[in-house]
């Protein structure tokens, strides 16, 4: 109790020294062990916060994911991932605003921070990006593994999908931050046909395709993989990073033939219930029959990659 005690005095001076700056450290490395690294007292409260959220999804590959400081005068944090740095505005469903943080809620936005970019490294567990690749980021949300795969594709090209009004005005915010010209925002939805459909924008990563209970519906364009890479005549698409709540089984199958023929890689959050079902054994069920090697795997983020066996020999892949 007394332990407890002295340690949140120590916490709470240590904040005041920092004048509202945090700086933790993750470390997701080797076989399924994480590693605390310093002596600052902060920096290694701030770690055993995060092994509570990410203990025990740790991958069993080498990489690092890294949460760098804070500015809560700026709503931004910094993160690295596989050495590539990044900063992106943390609001809405992630934090709120920082001018209302308290106190005790500063570590766990440091701890947040860290489990963004364990996400952004979860997408890439079977395949980095490349330098030249053309990247679709598929339902951006805020655009945290865009930033990533725009450092990374320096001589490439990403496409961020994003319908959402709110989510697009932090997504485009984010890419200036890391002033990045290599991105086009498309404010559409990847779906399994061109038009319009019924979309529930609330300014959250769980904004998705309508459904009938859903409340703060509108219309938004709508488009499918293989017209939109007609229309910008994109004749291969390297790496498809895809989290769209549900609607990812719609979107492979409507473009099957022209996914076997023009698509790479795919890493698809597949955790999302369709008829009852995580839709990741039904994604990996078409995938097999379309000849792509394929697997689910990071629990943090459950994901289903897929890699075409035409294009197996890409240096992105990791093994």
């Amino acid at each position: 109790m007394l332990k407890n005690t002295l340690r949140r005095i120590k916490l709470k001076w240590l904040l005041l020294l920092n004048g509202f700056r945090l700086e933790g450290r993750w470390l997701i490395k080797g076989d399924k062990r994480f590693e605390i690294r310093g002596d600052d007292f902060l920096r290694n409260y701030v770690q055993m916060m995060s092994i509570i959220r990410l203990y025990p999804y740790f991958v069993s590959r080498n990489g690092k994911v890294e949460c760098g400081a804070v500015h809560f005068d700026g709503n931004y944090g910094e993160a690295k991932v596989n050495g590539i740095s990044m900063r992106f505005y943390v609001k809405g469903d992630d934090f709120g605003d920082f001018s209302s943080v308290n106190f005790y809620s500063k570590p766990e936005i440091v701890s947040k921070i860290g489990t963004k970019g364990a996400e952004i490294y979860g997408y890439l567990k079977e395949r980095d990006i490349m330098e030249n690749d053309t990247v679709f980021d598929c339902g951006s949300y805020y655009g945290h593994f865009a930033l990533y795969a725009a450092k990374k594709a320096r001589k490439g090209h990403v496409y961020c999908f994003e319908p959402d009004p709110e989510n697009l005005k932090v997504l485009e915010k984010n890419i200036r931050l890391n002033n990045l010209n290599n991105v086009t925002i498309v404010p559409k939805v990847l779906s399994a046909k061109d038009g319009y459909v019924r979309f529930r924008a609330d300014g959250t990563g769980a904004a998705r395709i309508a459904r009938p209970s859903d409340r703060k519906v509108i219309d938004v364009p709508s488009i499918s993989l293989e017209n939109f890479c007609k229309e910008m005549k994109i004749q291969k698409v390297d790496f498809i990073k895809m989290d769209v709540e549900g609607a990812e089984i719609d979107i492979v199958r409507c473009s099957e033939s022209f996914i076997m023929e023009s698509c790479g890689f795919f890493a698809i959050a597949s955790y999302h219930i369709v008829d009852g079902k995580e839709t990741a054994n039904e994604l990996e069920s078409i995938f097999r029959r379309m000849n792509f090697e394929t697997n689910t795997d990071f629990p943090l983020h459950k994901t289903t990659y897929a890699m075409n066996k035409r294009f197996a020999s890409n240096p992105g892949k990791r093994r």
